[in-house]
């Protein structure tokens, strides 16, 4: 469990905001072998680490007004992640279905994550999450929302750990990180992308 707890709101729902600096990990080491999946926003991914041989890590690149939402399974070494911008779709019905993937693990624990967005966002949907989580029972290990920096996560399947990626392969220097793409520009290019698929 990360320290230096303290109690916050979002809306109705109470939750515990987990605070701990994460440890870094250089891109090229998880890079290397193609030991990463990297997911996009829009993007959700069901994975089970089983041997040296598969991917270590699942990324997430340039996190900005999106977020990350990750289960993972500690004894099974499986996870579910999403990234999405605003409420993803049908949510529920895919943490259901990854938790009925659990039926053969004895006393499955799980470990929820929620990471990324900025100060100011539209987050009444984060209430539904919220609640979701605490429907199923689901312990809140990491929450590490809003603020006004990039965020580069890598987490860890072997060990159910996050690390703060180094794109560059060295400490960020200050003020690097802050994020300087508005709202209005993160919409623009990711319906850009959508918009080309269209055609």
């Amino acid at each position: 469990m990360l320290e230096d707890l303290s109690s916050g709101s979002l809306g109705t729902v109470q939750y515990i905001k987990c605070y701990k600096p994460r440890q870094h990990v250089s891109a090229s080491k998880i890079e290397e072998h193609e030991n990463v999946k990297y997911i996009s926003n829009g993007e959700r991914l069901s994975y089970k680490y089983q041997s040296p041989l598969d991917a270590r890590y699942i990324g997430f690149k340039d996190l900005t007004y999106d977020f990350v939402l990750s289960l993972y399974e500690i004894n099974s070494k499986s996870a579910f992640v999403l990234r999405s911008y605003g409420a993803p779709r049908s949510f529920e019905k895919d943490i259901g279905a990854y938790i009925h993937s659990l039926n053969k693990v004895k006393r499955p624990s799980i470990e929820g994550r929620l990471i990324g967005m900025q100060n100011g966002q539209e987050h009444t949907f984060v209430n539904d999450i919220l609640s979701l989580l605490s429907k199923r029972k689901i312990d809140l290990y990491e929450v590490d929302l809003f603020g006004n920096t990039k965020r580069n996560i890598a987490l860890d399947m072997h060990t159910g750990t996050t690390f703060d990626i180094l794109v560059y392969d060295r400490i960020y220097r200050p003020g690097e990180l802050v994020n300087t793409l508005t709202e209005e520009q993160f919409q623009r290019g990711i319906q850009q992308p959508a918009a080309q698929q269209g055609k």
